[in-house]
């Protein structure tokens, strides 16, 4: 098949253009995050919750960092014996190191604040763009010329 004036095939050399648009909106995210979101968090009153910091403790760290996820009631005094500590301490001692490694408010805050500002310039961008295409407002136009569009 021929181009001509009004047909255009894509190239293999306009995927290219791919990498910086990806290298720039990974760099837009960045600083959206960092300067935009974390100044209209603290300026839409956002609050963090206060999490308490669990006490240092070697061997329930390494029993935390091999399993991540709540001990079971064996598990607990069994630890607990280790620590001499009571189940009830370690509990809580889980409790707090898991809350740690959670995102704060303003984190999440951050990121869903870039996806509502990037989906809703791409819906713009979209819709200014298609704007004036006869098929985005009929779908036979879709049709017209077939199977040589």
């Amino acid at each position: 098949m021929q181009e001509t004036e009004d047909i255009r095939y894509p190239q293999p050399h306009h995927l290219l253009l791919c990498l910086p648009i990806a290298l720039l909106l990974v760099a837009l995210r960045f600083f959206f995050e960092r300067k935009i979101g974390v100044s209209l968090s603290k300026r839409l009153g956002l609050r963090e919750k206060v999490r308490r910091i669990p006490s240092l403790n070697p061997t329930l760290e390494a029993f935390y960092r091999k399993r991540r996820k709540t001990p079971t009631k064996e598990d607990l005094s069994t630890l607990a014996k280790q620590c001499n500590l009571q189940p009830r301490q370690v509990e809580r001692w889980f409790r707090y190191r898991l809350n740690q490694d959670r995102p704060s408010l303003t984190k999440k805050f951050c990121e869903t604040s870039w996806r509502a500002t990037y989906y809703a310039t791409s819906f713009c961008m979209a819709l200014a763009i298609l704007y004036n295409k006869p098929w985005l407002w009929d779908l036979r136009e879709c049709w017209v010329g077939y199977p040589q569009q």
